[in-house]
């Protein structure tokens, strides 16, 4: 017995030298193997010495991207040791040993149970012993041995033995990684260094101790032997751009960069034939091994940068100066969010924006863009086209007023970001003028249009009121001495007719008369309440309801054609109200904005609805005859003519009538009017200043109706024009003060008294001096029609009477600012 118990503590000790010595044998097999692949081999001939590693294989594990490799692998059943990528825990013995984390013994029993629900990769084996390899505490392997053949080849010893030198073999697996990294990272800079385009230089103790070939290219040497040992200053002018001594800023330069770890500048150095060239220079400061600090040195000729940049900077400043000077928006924005990355003085000046609120920000961040699909469709314009020209599309000023652009882009590369350089032209003045322009179009079409009806009314007005005055003269003589009841009915129903006549005539006179309105300032208050009372006898028994706006803006307007207006639709109402129970009249004044309204609302039979746009038309009338639905007293008859004058009126006055109206429950009619100031507001001086008026001019003013001419002279010589304004009343003072004084600019009124017009001034104005800017203002249609051949030239323009005081006053501008570009 005890020689049996000695024969087996002898095993023991045998045992443990043989894994001693394979623990020395692995921590010397990394000083003594070149490479991973030959300490693996050393690791498993020293782990065969104490245990069979017939079948051993080494697994590393990559737990974050569930990634396993075999880079070392024996076995005589298995050859299939490919990577598992995405890899199952669940399904191979060395999973399970990844999750479990500990050492692992499986027999015989167990390892068949696993192959029957797919938890062994390959071959499976009798017995199977692996491994954890830990690296603070995180798994990063797996080491296993197998058996096929023999179920007791391995015991809880060996489990445990081979527990304890996986530590010992992750310390050896690391140390050999670290050193073939530290192999490949010098082989790696060896390369790069010898192989760069960039001068690279050792200094140490301010001294160049290595460099590499593009050192000896850069400056021109034939070896490296020439430049070493020396100074940094030495390759250098005696000082540098700034001015500074080139010996003294090398040692500062040295010293920051060892405070700081690294440091870039720019440096002038000399070739060796005596050229000074600009580089940029990296120093890192390295701690060597022995605890010494060198300076890694890199150069890079930056020669054509240098040149480019000035370049650069000349373009730049040609395009800074262009991007300001243009009179329209530029902005500089990134083309993918819209992030605004500049814009030029104008786009501040007229949006009113401010710059912090502007640059660094899209356009919805601020308000610019009126909705979210604004910008979606510019973008869809641009990849759809490739570009951007004149694109239309309106934006929101600070003060909240929507104006119509022309949008117009290009792209550049700005450090790798795609962006626009846009230019953005204001039209809303334009737009505007357009719309005049085809709003005039519109006025001339319809006075063609009827012109026919206008001659012949015209022809008839006058001998047809000859014929009913001798009516009406004689149908009274008779009624003063008729006693006879019958004869005297007859006479009156004759008198009554004369009376329609004339009223017939009088609307055929107004409709054939094209007549320029005539302005002055007039309450209209007082003019609805003045015909109120031309009608107070036709009104009785009417419930009559006025909704006034008492602080209403005077109204510049022709006042006879308002109150004719006024009285053809009160007429209107009173007979749409003859066959109502409760008749009722609601009379509105209001003023918004630029615009007075006022409305007239009766309950009366009504309009239908296919008869709506007809009402406007001449000769057209629902009553009398054309009364098919006895909607009105079979006293009342209808000329055709009045609602076609009205609407000629309020439009002369670039006004908007509108009707809304259904049967048996009543008509409104909606009027609108513009409001001409007299004189300038606060917000609209400060709009003018900040475009730029030219001020102080002399200018020609002609005009004979004293509300218009006495707001136009106020607004030219007041803040912010200050303009010098002589006035003349007609043709003839125009041209005797124009043949005395030199003039900037004429405001010119087409329709003037006398026989000189105003077309007649212009001809003798441009016979005495060509280049004369002249502004014409006229409401006269056949003028209108005719300017367009005027206009051709580049000091002509027109407006509309009656015209916004801010409209007019940039009209004069723009005309003197094109006086000055001609000049």
């Amino acid at each position: 017995m005890d020689r049996e118990n000695k024969e087996i503590k002898n095993d023991e000790v045998r045992r443990e030298k043989k894994v001693t010595q394979m623990l020395f044998d692995i921590a010397n097999a990394v000083n003594t193997t070149s490479s991973l692949d030959d300490l693996y081999g050393a690791i498993h001939h020293s782990l065969d010495r104490v245990m069979d590693a017939t079948n051993f294989f080494i697994a590393i594990v990559d737990a974050a991207k569930k990634k396993i490799y075999f880079p070392y692998y024996v076995d005589v059943e298995d050859n299939d040791f490919e990577p598992k990528i995405d890899f199952d825990t669940n399904d191979s013995l060395t999973g399970l040993v990844v999750q479990k984390g500990e050492p692992l013994l499986l027999k015989e029993e167990v390892l068949s149970k696993r192959s029957s629900k797919n938890g062994v990769w390959g071959p499976v084996p009798v017995i199977w012993m692996g491994v954890p390899l830990k690296v603070r505490h995180q798994i990063i392997g797996v080491i296993a041995v197998q058996n096929y053949t023999d179920p007791q080849c391995y015991t809880k010893k060996d489990l445990s033995l081979l527990a304890s030198v996986s530590d010992h073999i992750v310390v050896a697996i690391e140390r050999k990684q670290a050193q073939e990294k530290l192999l490949k990272s010098e082989e790696r800079y060896r390369t790069l260094f010898e192989k760069s385009k960039d001068a690279i230089l050792i200094i140490k103790n301010q001294i160049f101790i290595d460099c590499n070939p593009a050192t000896v290219d850069m400056l021109g040497y034939k070896n490296k032997e020439q430049l070493l040992e020396t100074h940094p200053s030495e390759l250098s002018p005696k000082t540098q751009s700034d001015g500074r001594n080139s010996f003294n800023k090398v040692v500062e330069m040295i010293e920051i960069a060892l405070e700081k770890g690294s440091h870039r500048f720019e440096w002038d150095h000399i070739r060796a034939n005596g050229e000074v060239f600009p580089v940029e220079v990296l120093l890192t400061a390295i701690s060597t091994e022995k605890g010494n600090q060198v300076i890694h040195t890199t150069w890079r000729d930056i020669t054509e940068r240098k040149l480019a940049e000035e370049k650069l900077e000349t373009t730049e400043d040609k395009f800074t100066k262009l991007f300001q000077a243009t009179p329209c928006w530029s902005m500089l924005s990134m083309v993918d969010d819209g992030t605004i990355i500049e814009a030029n003085d104008m786009f501040f000046k007229n949006s009113g924006y401010d710059r912090q609120e502007v640059i660094g920000h899209t356009g919805f961040d601020f308000g610019l863009y009126l909705n979210p699909d604004g910008r979606k469709k510019v973008l869809n314009e641009f990849y759809r086209k490739g570009r951007l020209k004149d694109y239309p599309i309106q934006f929101r000023m600070k003060n909240g007023k929507i104006r119509d652009y022309l949008w117009s882009a290009e792209t550049i590369d700005i450090d790798d970001t795609l962006c626009w350089v846009s230019v953005i032209l204001d039209i809303t003045d334009r737009k505007l003028a357009e719309k005049e322009r085809i709003r005039v179009n519109l006025l001339a079409a319809e006075q063609e249009k009827h012109a026919l009806v206008g001659q012949v009314a015209g022809k008839m007005a006058h001998d047809f009121n000859n014929l009913l005055g001798v009516i009406m003269g004689n149908a009274e003589i008779a009624l003063l001495d008729c006693s006879d009841e019958q004869i005297k009915e007859t006479l009156e129903l004759i008198y009554g007719q004369t009376i329609r006549g004339k009223n017939l005539t009088k609307n055929l006179t107004a409709f054939a008369k094209t007549q320029e309105p005539k302005y002055e300032f007039f309450k209209l208050n007082d003019v609805i309440d003045l015909v109120i009372n031309l009608l107070k006898k036709d009104l009785e028994g009417i419930e009559l309801i006025k909704e006034f706006v008492p602080d209403l803006p005077d109204l510049i307007a022709d006042q006879g054609m308002i109150e004719h207006a006024l009285l053809n639709l009160m007429q209107n109402s009173i007979h749409a109200l003859s066959k109502v129970q409760n008749p009722k009249i609601i009379i509105k004044t209001s003023y918004q904005g630029d615009l007075i309204s006022f409305e007239i609302e009766d309950n009366g039979c009504g309009i239908p609805q296919e008869n709506i746009l007809d009402i406007f038309e001449p000769s057209f009338t629902l009553k009398g005859s054309n009364d098919l639905t006895s909607s009105y007293s079979k006293d009342i008859k209808g000329t055709g003519y009045g609602m076609s004058n009205v609407k000629k009126y309020i439009e002369q006055h670039q006004g908007v009538i509108l009707v809304k109206s259904a049967v048996n429950i009543g008509t409104t009619f909606f009027i609108r009017l513009p409001i001409i100031k007299k004189e300038l507001s606060k917000l609209e001086k400060i709009e003018l200043v900040e475009l730029q008026l030219i001020t102080r001019k002399d200018i020609l003013l002609v005009e004979d109706e004293s509300a218009i001419s006495d707001v136009q002279y106020r607004i030219l010589t007041r803040e912010p024009c200050f303009h010098k304004v002589d006035l003349a009343r007609n043709g003839q003072m125009a041209i005797e003060l124009f043949k005395k004084n030199k003039y900037d600019l004429v405001s010119l009124d087409y329709q003037l008294p006398g026989k000189i017009n105003g077309m007649d001034v212009y001809k003798r104005i441009k016979a005495i001096d060509e280049s004369t800017p002249i502004l014409f203002i006229s409401g006269n249609l056949e003028f209108l029609e005719s300017i367009n051949k005027l206009k051709q030239h580049q000091n002509i323009d027109y407006l509309s009477k009656p015209c916004q005081n801010k409209v007019y006053v940039n009209a004069i501008n723009q005309l003197l600012k094109n006086k000055d570009v001609i000049e």
